[in-house]
């Protein structure tokens, strides 16, 4: 009962070989933790049962509404390899840092997966840098299955900022794959390369999705190349979702580059800058976007501006793309 292993105000902890089952609270929890090493981790079972504490599998960080307030989860350096994580009442891997600098995090080859199916099951694993909090983040391989929100969250708030990559992994039946979201004064970088992402029925949202948030004022900065994207016709969302916000003439810069998209309901790339004055400067090169479905949209849509008092701008260099749709829709739309 309770939970599994607790860290508080360590360091250098390294956990090895461990089988973790169906905690009350947490399988694994921890506060102030510099340095972790964790290998063939696999954590089962149900764990937790309070959505007020933001209950799951393995959580390191807590918010401000949470027993205790506010606190930091993880610094230093972290490696997760070849684990297996599942069963979170809420998240599955949770990383939630207020301050310090998370130097380098490295999740490889690891299966994250089967949270709750209904509220409050929430990501497979969410990586939040809040106030003034510096976290760097890559994700090598693995597997991210069936996670209620979303396979991958990365979320910067106040001052927080992020250097974030994923490369290589497979992501199937999330609502979301990876959404990767912005919305501090600090700076996001984010590279989302080379990953699988797909559905065995309609019903989820956008496989990627990028979203430069209305209080961003820092700049937001990054890739989506060479992934592979389907969605089992879903009309719920685009393969690659866009988005930027606000009146702070916050940028996103970023290039899409050399993905496959097919199976998709609705749009197969769309970017959108509106609810303000932001601005979006893409490159959208070489992509093959395939849309059969009746219910498919434009292959590439690009639009400034979601109503007439929006003054964002939008630079855009879109070539040697394959974009087809069906229904007298348009391989590409400015």
């Amino acid at each position: 009962t309770g939970i599994g292993i607790y860290l508080n105000q360590t360091a250098n902890v390294r956990l090895d070989r461990m089988q973790l089952n169906g905690f009350g609270n947490f399988a694994i929890r921890g506060f102030e933790v510099a340095g972790l090493s964790m290998t063939g981790v696999v954590v089962s079972g149900t764990n937790g049962n309070s959505a007020a504490e933001n209950e799951g599998s393995v959580v390191f960080g807590a918010e401000a509404g949470e027993t205790g307030g506010a606190r930091n989860g993880l610094t230093g350096v972290v490696s997760i390899t070849s684990c297996e994580i599942s069963g979170g009442h809420e998240d599955n891997l949770k990383i939630r840092n207020q301050s310090g600098t998370l130097s380098q995090l490295t999740l490889t080859s690891t299966t994250i997966r089967d949270n709750t199916t209904v509220s409050p099951g929430n990501n497979g694993v969410l990586f939040q840098a809040d106030g003034t909090a510096n976290m760097t983040v890559d994700v090598v391989g693995g597997s991210f299955l069936r996670n209620r929100a979303n396979g991958i969250q990365v979320i910067t708030n106040g001052g927080g900022t992020m250097d974030f990559s994923t490369t290589g992994g497979i992501f199937t039946d999330n609502n979301i794959g990876v959404n990767v979201a912005h919305n501090s004064t600090g700076t996001m970088l984010f590279a989302i390369g080379t990953g699988t992402y797909s559905a065995t029925a309609p019903g989820k949202a956008s496989p990627i999705n990028v979203n430069l948030g209305a209080v961003a004022s820092g700049p937001m900065t990054g890739t989506v190349s060479g992934n592979t994207i389907t969605n089992a016709n879903s009309s719920t969302g685009p393969g690659i979702r866009v988005i930027s916000n606000g009146a702070n003439a916050a940028v996103l810069t970023l290039q899409v580059q050399g993905n496959n998209i097919s199976q998709i309901g609705n749009r197969g790339i769309e970017m959108i800058a509106r609810d303000g004055n932001s601005v979006i400067n893409a490159t959208v090169r070489s992509n093959t976007v395939n849309l059969t479905d009746p219910l498919s949209a434009d292959g590439i849509r690009i639009d400034a501006g979601a109503v007439s008092t929006d003054t964002t701008t939008i630079c855009a260099d879109i070539a040697q793309n394959t974009s087809t749709t069906i229904g007298g829709l348009f391989g590409v739309r400015v």
